[in-house]
């Protein structure tokens, strides 16, 4: 490939946004950047062939940082160098000992303060929020590039998958709420992770999503950019309100939220915006296949996670006969199952099942008849408030078990694609499966985590892919909407300690310590939490928060 002239595409740069004066925004280096780099010749470059726009940032693309590592910073070096654009400030002198150190030192710093200075002094406040996570792996990228080493770290590893799980900045993902409420929620388990780690952050967000309430008469579905999309499946509001709740955080207005849910959960569907398919779903219990494409088992799965969260807070409030009415509607999901293929297969409206039908057309985001973005193997095990009904459902433990152990292992599960994220901890609820959960969580994060341009698999979708290795690698996972609970499997790392906010928890912090009776050690051979022995790979959120101490043992 030609040599890129930085002096040339400095000024393409300036011209662009009509001068020097006129660079606010690193959007402004970057669209330029893009645009220079796509006029070239495609075929000399295939890494450039389909570079996204700015949007790239925000998701993490593995393209679009590679390509502003090799060239950003050149260009923020003609900027200082031609047009007196300043870039360097001073900076944190503890940060970079974190990572490297010796003669690297000089190298990080200046790119370091180059990077973070420059992006922080010109984007504004809202691309700032909306960005910053993004920022930071781009950042990480760029240090990769010009400092290999830094990657293999372990400081780099996490803070890898921590920028693209954007504790900060979350604004942009209110109304995400599990599959896509993992799946039209994808942000779901980023919220989990903030009633652990940032309560008052968590806090805020559910005030947002009342606040939008108050103004719009809903609930959030898919703002963004300050306008309701009501894209996706679902009514993603709801489990992470309950679950925040459920968890203990509660300022905030419980009696105007459950009015806002219960509203969306029994308004009939031509005037529900959150589930226009409600009239079907109340007097059938399922969402029947109407046209072909209109992903009606996706719908209604959601609305079972929705409808058992709220049960759960119905309970808790003491509105029984409501919280009855959400139980049973979240059971809906058995007139999905089909014998004949062991799987949920989508219904017509006269109650028979749809035909011709493959458990697997819908792989590769192929279109399907019932389901969004995936197939039936995607989805069958998408129930995780009934697992043990699911269970009976395909006729006991062990069929359970075997058949969810051959997705995995005749690669029908797909690690990017929300339905089916908490399919290895199902193995959990079973005494004497546990071992398959440690295996399968240990064997996904060593395949599909990596610190390399691909080493996420899939759209990270507003943290969701970042979030589930980050719970992995600390040893715990939340697999149920509404239920204060995690399951335990293997952790990677040997200490993690996660600073409590005091305003919501007494202990101080929660430290996760892991021994092991040799390097490979895969499975657990006992758990402690507050050193007394836990005789199960279940823990409540209370148990971890109060605990102060986790410890495994690896066998």
């Amino acid at each position: 490939m030609a040599k890129i002239d930085y002096d040339n595409l400095t000024k393409q740069i300036v011209e662009y946004v009509g001068g020097v004066e006129n660079i606010k925004t690193i959007t402004h280096c970057v669209t330029r950047l893009r645009l220079y780099l796509n006029d070239r010749n495609k075929a000399e470059d295939e890494k450039i062939k389909n570079l996204p726009g700015v949007l790239g940032v925000v998701y993490g693309n593995q393209q679009y940082q590679i390509i502003l590592g090799e060239h950003l910073f050149p260009v923020f070096d003609n900027l200082e160098k031609n047009y007196s654009v300043q870039t360097e400030a001073p900076i944190n002198e503890n940060l970079d000992e974190n990572l490297v150190s010796g003669n690297e030192k000089k190298n990080f710093k200046y790119y370091f303060e180059k990077a973070i200075t420059f992006m922080s002094q010109s984007l504004t406040p809202f691309i700032t929020v909306v960005y910053g996570a993004g920022m930071l792996k781009v950042i990480l990228s760029l240090l990769s590039y010009f400092i290999p080493s830094v990657a293999s770290s372990t400081a780099y590893t996490m803070l890898n998958f921590m920028s693209s799980a954007p504790f900060y900045f979350m604004p942009v993902l209110v109304a995400y709420g599990t599959s896509k409420v993992l799946k039209s929620n994808p942000a779901f388990s980023m919220a989990i992770a903030l009633t652990l780690v940032y309560p008052e952050r968590q806090i805020e967000m559910v005030r947002t999503m009342l606040d939008m309430y108050r103004e719009h008469g809903w609930l959030p579905k898919w703002e963004l950019y300050g306008r309701e999309t009501l894209t996706m499946e679902g009514d993603p509001s709801i489990p992470v309100i309950v679950d925040t709740w459920m968890k203990g955080l509660r300022d905030f207005d419980i009696n105007l939220a459950y009015e806002a849910m219960y509203k969306s959960a029994t308004l009939p569907g031509a005037e529900n915006l959150m589930r226009p398919d409600n009239d079907d779903y109340m007097s059938k219990g399922y969402v029947p296949l109407r046209e072909q494409y209109d992903n009606s088992v996706s719908h209604a799965l959601e609305y079972y996670i929705a409808d058992f969260a709220l049960s759960r807070l119905a309970d808790a409030l003491g509105k029984k006969e409501d919280a009855k009415l959400f139980y049973n509607r979240s059971l809906g999901y058995k007139h999905y199952y089909s014998k004949e293929f062991g799987t949920f297969r989508p219904i017509l409206p006269d109650g028979t099942f749809y035909s011709p039908f493959s458990p697997k057309q819908g792989e590769n985001f192929e279109p399907s008849p019932g389901f969004h973005e995936g197939n039936a193997w995607n989805y069958t095990y998408y129930v995780p408030h009934d697992v043990y009904g699911l269970a009976r459902l395909m006729g006991g433990k062990k069929s359970f078990v075997n058949k969810l152990q051959m997705i995995f292992d005749e690669g029908l599960y797909d690690p990017a694609n929300e339905p089916d994220i908490a399919y290895p901890y199902l193995f959990s609820y079973f005494k004497g499966e546990e071992w398959r959960t440690q295996k399968e969580t240990q064997r996904l994060l060593a395949k599909y985590f990596t610190t390399q341009p691909d080493g996420i698999p899939g759209n990270d979708d507003t943290g969701t892919m970042s979030t589930w290795a980050i719970f992995n690698m600390m040893g715990f996972y939340p697999d149920c909407p509404g239920l204060p609970e995690y399951t335990l499997t293997t952790p990677v790392f040997d200490k993690v300690i996660i600073r409590l906010d005091p305003k919501w928890y007494k202990e101080k912090e929660l430290v996760i310590e892991s021994t092991r009776q040799k390097p490979d050690a895969l499975y657990i051979d006992n758990v402690k939490i507050g050193g007394k022995k836990l005789n199960r790979f279940r823990i409540t959120h209370d148990e971890l928060v109060h605990g102060g101490r986790l410890e495994f043992s690896i066998r």
